[in-house]
């Protein structure tokens, strides 16, 4: 009889164990990123986003580009259309000094899909130890009224980090995740995670090789 417990108990712990170590792998696996793509210096990677049908983006690489160029390109935004995938619209509706930045973008959507339109905001900050640039972003749906016929984009967390390295060139990583809201089914949103970022990054560096770019200081970098 008390053989049969021992057991029993053995059984149980047994059985226990295998959900304590097995749970975390699967979350981990759910959550690890899966490469898609690569392209002129730059990986593209997507992954699950737990309680969510819609996938989230990571595009990293090495490129010699300056700091402070590219920074001028986010903070530019009458230029957005020049570079931000789709986007026929962008106006600035508020810079408070250079690290906080909220702005309205209108993105034309092909055919049967509803235009978007997105209230955004940027905060910019500096860690002088890593030498890096973080740029949080962030959808601010409710900062003002939807035009007739768009949707709102109402979930949209990302961040750019540019990370000065010792050679003058420059680490980049870019994570995205967005609901575009609406009626538009996760299989199509999904096929433009890999494509979309990478564009919007490889369009950023082009922009901060321009004159308009190059100069800039910003009080925040130092």
């Amino acid at each position: 009889m008390l053989g049969k417990i021992i057991l029993n108990k053995t059984r149980k712990c047994f059985f226990l164990g295998l959900i304590s170590v097995s749970f975390p792998f699967e979350l981990f696996a759910q959550n690890s990123w899966e490469l898609q793509k690569e392209e002129s210096g730059f990986k593209v990677y997507t992954r699950a986003k737990q309680g969510s049908d819609f996938k989230e983006s990571k595009v990293t690489g090495k490129v010699k580009v300056n700091l402070t160029a590219l920074v001028s390109v986010f903070q530019d935004v009458n230029n957005f259309i020049n570079f931000m995938p789709d986007c026929d619209e962008s106006k600035l509706l508020k810079m408070q000094g250079d690290t906080l930045q909220i702005y309205y973008m209108f993105t034309n959507a092909p055919w049967p899909v509803d235009d978007r339109d997105g209230i955004y905001q940027y905060n910019y900050s500096y860690n002088p130890d890593s030498n890096c640039v973080i740029i949080a972003v962030k959808a601010l749906p409710e900062y003002s009224e939807v035009k007739q016929g768009n949707v709102r984009i109402k979930v949209s967390d990302g961040r750019w980090k540019f990370t000065e390295l010792a050679d003058g060139y420059l680490d980049i990583e870019y994570t995205l995740f967005a609901n575009p809201g609406g009626s538009i089914p996760a299989w199509l949103a999904n096929s433009t995670t890999v494509d979309m970022p990478l564009k919007t990054a490889l369009e950023a560096l082009k922009q901060a090789q321009l004159n308009l770019h190059k100069g800039k200081k910003y009080n925040f970098i130092k």
